[in-house]
Order: structure tokens, then sequence, then C-alpha cells
């Protein structure tokens, strides 16, 4: 059914494109004026939610929760895992839209934010580039990548990482070495005082402005309408359709690490790099587009005094180049831009490549019924079976096929909306029953009913101690058939009393394979750890 609709489209996409540009252009314009409030409420929610988890959660009990199971280690380090994140979600994006978005809020920002070409517009188009594509992106990637690792953990997890995986874990090290270096070059050789003076300012703009950006609706006007469908609440749903694949990507890379290491991790580390990156690369573009234009004393542009280097030569959004042109048109004003550019179409294939190949692993995963380590024939299938899409659509399509393909993704985003929020609401269900919180709910409850018995029965004067469980009688088997004596503080010498909570615990439940067994460990003296404790308070000097 599902190939029979690829195909489907696939023809009409081919035979004709106009019609594809034409249907997807309606469908998508209906979406967004009338359903876009769906994904502003979900853009927000899921930052919410995750917060919670951060501030809350993540550094609670329930932030060690083992993000597979127990014990089990890291599958990538922390650097290998921080560029995957990066190659998988957000890469390409730094080169194609790094300059070009920053630039174009400069020239056309969102309706009542700030005049364009102001100084204020500098700092407030970054924040706003800064919003589409930071946290909470990352957000509803991140609650997807949760819920996924959670289904998966109640079943077997015994997958060890395939060759696949290691080659992207490579390629993600090799493009995040590449990507600091132009930033780096593109730092030092552009205007470096004026960015590290910016840098700070769009950190602020960023976070302060927050609350405005994400309370613009649909209901502001036209003009508002315009904007939202182009920017912000298109990219809601644009991650919304990718949050199965870099979600799932995501849990899969994020094996061995806590639910406090995931939160963080993912929130923070991406969005970071995008404020960094677009800081640089939207900086630079605006600085460039600032010096080509005429400015008056308060810093605002008036006129264009140099159009044949400005990057926008009338000064206005509309004579800006495509966005994949402009990151080399910016790179054309500085020393080594021969040597840089080439660097750059190896960091773009690498970021296609790291992309490709966690989409390909992803659909070669959900079409074995979630098998964590798929067949690499089916893999590679899958890879193949994209490259080709795209290239016969676009050969046969031309852009306009491409458009409206995706314009339709962007729709089915829709639906998927309301399984995210029944995600982040079993995630958080499954939580609470992880086995984890268990065994810890089982130690607090064991230590202090033993605490509390102990006190009443020897006042401040005794010792905990753990002792195995008669299977047959459930109370606690003695040490010693004689009991011993021990001198009490009063220096009396008496018999040794037992005294043993009130309460027996059962065996909380570890996380394992479905149907694996669950065997007793062998009792541990004075460690309250294991996972089946029968706590005992004894007087001080008695035996155990």
């Amino acid at each position: 059914m599902v190939g029979a609709v690829i195909v489907g489209f696939i023809l009409w996409g081919v035979l004709a494109p106009l019609s594809v540009l034409s249907v997807s252009t309606a469908a998508l314009t209906w979406v967004m004026t009338n359903l876009g409030w769906v994904f502003t409420c979900l853009a927000i929610g899921m930052v919410v939610f995750l917060l919670y988890l951060a501030l809350y959660l993540a550094l609670s009990r329930y932030g060690r929760i083992p993000l597979g199971l127990d014990g089990e280690e890291p599958v990538y380090s922390t650097a290998s895992w921080a560029a995957m994140l990066f190659g998988a979600g957000i890469g390409i994006g730094i080169i194609f839209f790094g300059p070009f978005e920053p630039l174009t809020y400069y020239l056309a920002p969102r309706p009542g934010a700030y005049e364009a070409g102001s100084i204020d517009a500098i700092t407030g188009a970054m924040a706003q580039a800064a919003l589409h594509w930071g946290v909470n992106a990352w957000a509803i990637y991140a609650v997807v990548g949760l819920a996924i690792i959670a289904l998966l953990t109640m079943g077997t997890i015994a997958s060890a990482v395939s060759g696949v995986a290691r080659g992207i874990r490579r390629l993600s090290n090799i493009n995040m070495a590449l990507a600091v270096a132009l930033a780096v070059f593109v730092f030092v050789v552009g205007p470096t005082a004026f960015l590290a003076n910016v840098i700070p300012g769009v950190i602020v703009a960023y976070l302060g402005s927050m609350p405005g950006m994400l309370s613009a609706t649909m209901a502001q006007g036209p003009e508002m309408q315009t904007f939202l469908s182009s920017w912000t609440t298109f990219y809601w749903a644009w991650w919304v359709s990718w949050a199965p694949f870099v979600g799932v990507f995501t849990a899969r890379i994020s094996r061995g690490r806590t639910v406090r290491q995931f939160v963080i991790g993912v929130l923070t580390i991406p969005s970071s790099i995008i404020v960094f990156a677009f800081t640089i690369m939207g900086g630079t573009a605006i600085w460039l587009q600032r010096c080509a234009s005429s400015l008056d004393e308060t810093g605002a542009t008036t006129g264009i005094a140099h159009p044949e280097i400005a990057l926008a030569p009338d000064g206005t959004v509309d004579s800006l180049p495509p966005a994949p042109e402009i990151f080399f048109r910016m790179l054309d004003y500085f020393p080594g831009s021969a040597i840089i550019t080439p660097i750059v179409m190896v960091m773009l294939a690498i970021f296609f490549i790291t992309t490709a190949d966690s989409a390909s692993i992803v659909n070669s995963q959900l079409s074995q019924n979630g098998n964590p380590s798929p067949n690499r024939l089916i893999t590679a299938f899958w890879a193949v079976c994209m490259a080709g899409i795209a290239v016969v659509i676009l050969l046969a399509g031309g852009q306009n096929a491409l458009q409206g393909l995706q314009n339709l993704i962007t729709v089915t985003a829709l639906p998927f909306a309301a399984i995210i929020v029944a995600m982040a609401v079993a995630l958080y269900k499954e939580m609470r029953t992880d086995p984890l919180v268990i065994r810890a709910h089982y130690e607090e409850t064991a230590i202090a009913k033993a605490v509390r018995h102990g006190v009443e029965e020897h006042g401040d004067d005794f010792a905990l101690a753990i002792e195995p469980i008669d299977a047959a009688a459930g109370t606690p088997r003695a040490a010693s058939s004689t009991p011993r004596r021990t001198t009490s503080r009063s220096g009396t010498r008496g018999a040794t009393r037992t005294a043993t909570s009130s309460t027996t615990t059962t065996a909380p439940p570890t996380r394992r394979g479905r149907g694996a067994a669950r065997p007793r460990p062998t009792p541990r003296t004075g460690s309250m750890r294991g996972p089946d404790p029968h706590a005992c308070a004894h007087p001080r000097g008695a035996p155990g």
C-alpha cells in the first residue's frame, strides 16, 4: 500500500509537476491558516514539558533512569554523540540558511518586531533564526526520542552497533571538525569585533524575545499570516514532519545514557551550536549588507551606497540570491575563499550522507517491525530508493515537483502532532513505572520502616543489616542459630534482639529482556542497593 502511494506520487510529480505544486500549496496554506495554532502550541508545549523534565525530573531520581539496559555504557562518546546530533539534525541548514535567514529577517522582519535595517534588527534577526532552529525544534525531537527509547526498553534490546552507525559516527566527527574550522575561519577573517560584540546580545535577545516571538498568531493580520506561514509556523510543522526520523535516530545513538544526560544534552548542545553558527554566518552577512548601505546617525539603513558589494543590491529581500548561493557569495568577499569553497563542498556531501544514512536506518528499522539491528541490504535499499526518488522528481519534474513534495511532507505533520502529544503522556507514565524508580521507592520504604522500628525497639543505639528471606515462611532467617551477646551503651550485657521491618517487600523489577528470569541477588551486608532488600534493625554490636 505504502509503495503504491510512493510510486503514484512520483508519477504525479513527473507527469504534472505544476499540478503537484498547486495542490500542495493550497493544502499547506489551508493548514497553516486554520490549524497553524496546533503546531505553535506543540512547539511551546514540548519546550515546557522538556524543561519540566530537565529542571525537575532530570535533576531528581528520574534523571538517573538509563536509556537501555541497567548498567549499559553509552554507545558513543560525548563528542561523537554531539557530532551525530549536529550532523543528522541541523548540519546542512547552517550552510544553506545560516547567512540567508538572519539577513532575510534583517531586511523583512516579523511585523511589529523592529524596523528593517535598524540597529535592533541586527540582534532581532538572529534571535528570530535561533528561535526557528533552536530549543523548540529539539524539544520535539527529544520527546520522540525519549518515547521511542521507552518503547524499546519494554522489550529485549540486544543489538550491537552496526557498521553503518559506526560510519555515521566517523563522518559526523569529521564534519564537526570541518564545521568548527569553517566557523573559526569566518570569525577570524570576517568582522571579528562586530561578531564578538553581537554574540552576547543575540543570546539575550533570543531568550528575552522568545515569549513575544512565540505569541505571534495568525489573528494579527494578513502580514503576520504571511510571515508565520512562510517561516515560524512552517518551521514547527517541518520539525514535526522530521521528528519520526530524527527522534528515532537520536534514540538509537543515545543508548546507555541517562534521562538527565539526554534531556540536557539534546536541548543545549544543538541549540548552542545553532546560536553561535547563525550568529557568525548571519552576522557576517548582515555586516556585509550594512557595509554596502547608507546609514543615518542612529545606525539605521537609509539606502544602498555600494550595490556592487551588497548581498541584496536594492536593499530589499526580493533582491536576495537563493539560499544555496548566498553563502558562497559571502565567502567571495574574504581571502582564501578558493581554498574554503572545496572544503565546504565536502562538508555538504558529508552532511547529505549522514542525514540520508540516518533516515535510511530509521526506514529500515520501521520496515522490519522496529528491529534495532536492521538488515544492511534493506538499509541500503532505502538509501538508494530515497536518492532515486529525489533524482527522478528533480530531473523530470523540476523545482515545482520538489517544492510540492516539501509542501505535502509538511502537511502530513498535522496527524503526527497528535501522536507526539500522546507520546509525551505515555513517556511521563512510563518514567513513573521505570524499574529504577520502583527500586528507589523500595529502598526508601525499607530504610524508613527499618529505622522507625529500630528507634521504637532500641532507641538510638542500633544498626541496619540485610538478611535473606525464608521463602517458605516469608520471614528473615537468623544469621546464626546462637544469638551473640553484646555490651550495650549502659554497660549491661543482654541477649541480642533482631528487629525486622514489619512489611516484607517483593522484588522490584529490573530492566532486562522480555521473558528473562530475575534471579535473587546474593545478599550484601551493609548495602541497601540490592533489588530485594529486607531491612533489619539490630542493636549495635549484634550479628549482621
